[in-house]
């Protein structure tokens, strides 16, 4: 499995206003088909679909006051936020993909 990185731009509302935020996406490709196998006899074959998994999302925290980096802190480390973060990076990812990574 080849690791792969991105930078992913998003907009985060925090306290006091709206900042949009370069991300440093850590990712890979999975698939979901089994390959050749045989099925009552039969040899089949299910090339599957190529999907986006996100290892791990962090910004560069040198751009940003201690009290901007405690908020994005905050956000990435709340289970539900960096679930739903995760599942929009994968999308754009997927979207605009790189015909190496396939």
């Amino acid at each position: 499995m080849k690791t792969h990185t991105t930078t992913v731009m998003h907009m985060f509302e925090l306290k006091e206003f709206y900042l949009e935020v370069p991300l440093e996406v850590e990712y890979h490709f999975e698939n979901d088909g089994i390959g050749s196998y045989e099925y009552w006899g039969s040899p089949q074959y299910d090339a599957g679909q190529n999907y986006c998994v996100v290892d791990n999302i962090t910004w560069d925290p040198i751009y940003h006051s201690s009290d901007i980096n405690a908020e994005l802190k905050e956000y990435l480390e709340d289970p539900g936020k960096y679930d739903e973060l995760a599942e929009i990076a994968a999308k754009l990812i997927e979207e605009h993909p790189e015909e190496e990574y396939w």
